[in-house]
């Protein structure tokens, strides 16, 4: 399993003592890395293509119900 999954699970588990895997928050957090590498290829760029980064960043986001 890759490195920043391994951190984004890590980071999933609730309750007080860290005890409970929480499933919806760690896809939340999988979509938004995703987001943010998509509109980060963008700042690269000039042009249209960041205007496609920032546009496919909004759409992934749209698509999974979270809004940037």
């Amino acid at each position: 399993m890759n490195e920043n999954i391994q951190k984004l699970m890590a980071r999933s588990f609730t309750g007080c003592q860290g005890e409970q895997f929480d499933p919806k928050k760690f896809a939340d957090m999988i979509v938004r890395e995703c987001i943010q590498v998509c509109a980060d290829r963008g700042t690269h760029h000039d042009g249209l293509y960041s205007a496609w980064a920032d546009d496919c960043s909004k759409r992934i986001g749209k698509h999974f119900g979270i809004e940037e």
